[in-house]
């Protein structure tokens, strides 16, 4: 339309970084604000004016669609915008649909509640699409990090885990486990840690085994080394 490559790639070559774009939903006009930022882990600084033209995908419940990355909105270089949702007020919303758009996404607490509340869901979770399990992990964990979501609620998303079997939210969580082991590892909380992440890994690590099969597909075997090097590393007795 009225945009130009030039112009949306300036935005991406010619400054630092990559951006956050914060999702607040008005429940009473089913709207969203999204709003963007530079994102970083720390350090940050209100005075950064960088804006970026952002490709926006979104999809909600009760239809979910984690299969259409054609982009519905852009962020063009502006701080926020509003888009009309259609979605109830029980039902999640959730931005960047195959994490095909190079930024971080946060939500109003009471739609992170329904993502994790829909995580939780052992016959719904898969829903959401693998790709899109992954980058919540990773979201929310970084988020927290960067000190831009509580850790409640980002630990609050890892607790689907116990259910989760494929290997890329894994290893978007063990990324995020990894710092936290180090930040958490001289204090008196740790051994909560690791009671935790090993409850945790007990459905992945009786999923997985010990012994590689030749019908195993090649994540499954990431997966195998993932979990058995973090039990080996938590003193998993077994």
């Amino acid at each position: 339309q009225d945009m130009t490559v030039k112009a949306v790639m300036d935005t991406w070559t010619l400054q630092t970084g990559f951006p956050l774009v914060t999702v607040i939903r008005n429940y009473d006009n089913r709207t969203v604000t999204a709003s963007q930022k530079r994102f970083m882990l720390g350090n940050a600084t209100d005075s950064d004016n960088s804006l970026w033209y952002i490709p926006l995908t979104f999809t909600n419940m009760p239809q979910p669609d984690f299969v259409t990355t054609r982009p519905s909105h852009w962020l063009r270089a502006e701080p926020s915008i509003e888009i009309p949702v259609d979605a109830d007020s029980h039902h999640f919303i959730m931005f960047n649909i195959q994490e095909t758009g190079f930024y971080r996404v946060n939500y109003d607490a009471h739609n992170w509640k329904l993502l994790i509340k829909h995580l939780l869901d052992v016959d719904r979770f898969r829903q959401i699409g693998t790709l899109n399990r992954a980058q919540l992990l990773d979201d929310a964990l970084n988020l927290a990090r960067a000190g831009a979501l509580d850790y409640a609620t980002a630990l609050d998303v890892t607790k689907y885990l116990s259910h989760e079997l494929d290997y890329l939210p894994w290893k978007s969580a063990f990324q995020s486990f990894k710092y936290l082991t180090n930040m958490l590892i001289k204090t008196g909380g740790f051994d909560r840690f690791k009671s935790y992440l090993l409850a945790l890994m007990k459905g992945l690590y009786e999923d997985t085994g010990f012994v590689d099969l030749s019908t195993d597909s090649q994540l499954k075997v990431y997966s195998r080394v993932e979990v058995l090097k973090w039990a080996c590393q938590l003193g998993h007795e077994h």
